[in-house]
């Protein structure tokens, strides 16, 4: 710097950075332990988020993979991207990926991901250099490796943006070797693990083993496993409930050594910026079922997200922000223009307080909607997907300052704000052009696949 102020020469243009975006697939934020999960899971992200912006309030824009995922790669809301019915539910070519955006702007770009709902029948291949998913749905043990010899191979001569994907705290839930530590399962527990249709008779916090798989006729045609359908049974023990947690997380240790690996790669280096993102949480019997799809509650979409490197010192930020925004974030690092029809907001620009904060929102996959701002939270079911000027038929109200469970619904004692929300939500909807249906639904081959991981 001496040398050059002596010279009268301005130091060399460190040039755009490196871009690193994990997302961890059905990672719910409170069990990270940067968010308040249990100390000494996942050490490897709660270094990450000591070195970076922890965002203590990231909403998810969706409470399923493939919605999640097209909103954050594309900066528009999941129903803007595609219009299709959940089963068919593909990002069309016309729906620009930020991998398009950035390799357009010189990026070398590379993808890794589990495959099941981000892999190419769903759309998520277009804009890469190098594309690898995994068979079914695949851990960060498959991707992980492949994007390291990835990076091995890049000289330094174009800027690099990596995606890497795994779906380790999935169902079932099952963690290798030492990281299996639950210890054993009482009563039906190891059920409720390890078989995601037998999670789906779960209900209410009811549990009926001899139950018919409750299926219904989708709007496309298909068979689909019921949201509701399972009302017998037994209850669910409050033992089985919290091995079940406990199981949970040993699945997120296992994930957080894969990614530690991936970060140890980029370790010490300031021409990288990493971003650490949920795609939506998982429900475990919070609320009364084992999965994401059944309900907005905050267990379904609230995620961590962290963002560590240049533009990011770090601290926490507190406000609510829709993971919608890592889109604009990473372009805003790279230098590169977003279209002006996409409003997502860098993160940058918030954590720097540039940027106002706003309501968040997120679309469900069985007919319901929700909106935070500050500490409302509000939920509506029944909505018709299909008409913007719906947002259901009922809804349910939390204060999350004082219930951030969402275990006591407040609308009748706080008209005014469910009323305010509602009045949000409608000009949210209003405002959202619906993306069009793909050309080619989703093959049949690969519906069975899903089918037998209890989606369909």
């Amino acid at each position: 710097m001496l040398i050059a102020a002596l010279l009268g020469c301005a130091p060399a243009d460190p040039g755009p950075p490196n871009l690193l975006l994990i997302t961890l697939d059905t990672v719910r934020a409170d069990h990270v332990g940067a968010f308040g999960g249990v100390e000494g899971v996942t050490p490897n992200l709660d270094a990450l988020a000591r070195a970076g912006v922890a965002f203590d309030a990231a909403v998810s824009p969706a409470n399923e993979s493939a919605l999640a995922h097209a909103a954050l790669l594309t900066g528009r809301w999941p129903s803007a991207v595609a219009s299709a019915p959940y089963a068919d539910y593909v990002v069309p070519p016309a729906a620009e990926l930020v991998s398009e955006r950035l390799r357009a702007a010189g990026y070398r770009t590379a993808a890794f991901v589990g495959g099941g709902h981000v892999d190419e029948r769903f759309g998520f291949q277009q804009g890469w250099d190098a594309w690898g998913a995994e068979r079914g749905f695949g851990s960060f043990g498959g991707t992980v490796p492949r994007a390291l010899a990835w990076l091995d191979e890049q000289d330094g001569a174009a800027p690099w943006f990596l995606w890497v994907h795994g779906y380790d705290a999935h169902l079932p839930y099952r963690a290798p070797g030492p990281w299996d530590v639950a210890g054993a399962a009482p009563g039906d527990a190891a059920t409720f693990a390890t078989d995601p249709v037998a999670a789906e008779r779960i209900v209410g916090g009811r549990y009926d083993a001899t139950a018919p798989v409750p299926w219904f006729t989708h709007v496309s045609g298909e068979q689909v496993l019921g949201l509701d359908a399972v009302t017998g049974g037994r209850p669910v023990t409050d033992a089985e409930r919290a091995w079940l947690q406990a199981r949970y997380d040993t699945t997120l240790g296992y994930l957080d050594a894969q990614v530690g690996r991936l970060l140890a790669a980029v370790a010490g280096r300031d021409d990288v910026l990493v971003v650490a993102v949920g795609d939506h949480g998982e429900d475990l019997l919070d609320h009364g079922f084992v999965n994401h799809r059944h309900g907005l509650h905050e267990s379904c979409i609230r995620v961590p997200l962290i963002v560590a490197g240049p533009g990011f010192a770090p601290g926490r930020h507190a406000a609510p922000v829709g993971t919608r925004d890592v889109y604009a974030t990473l372009l805003a690092a790279a230098g590169v223009t977003r279209a002006p029809t996409i409003d997502a907001v860098p993160l940058q620009r918030r954590v720097a307080g540039l940027a106002a904060d706003e309501a968040v929102f997120s679309e469900g996959v069985a007919g319901e909607l929700a909106v935070r701002e500050g500490r409302w939270k509000r939920i509506r079911h029944g909505v018709d997907r299909a008409d913007p000027e719906s947002i259901g038929t009922f809804g349910a109200l939390y204060d999350l300052e004082v219930d951030p469970d969402e275990r006591t619904e407040v609308a009748a004692l706080h008209p005014e704000a469910a009323a305010a929300l509602d009045a949000a939500l409608l000009r949210w909807r209003r405002g959202i052009v619906p993306g069009r249906a793909p050309a080619e639904p989703i093959p049949p081959w690969a519906r069975e696949e899903l089918r037998a991981r209890g989606y369909w």
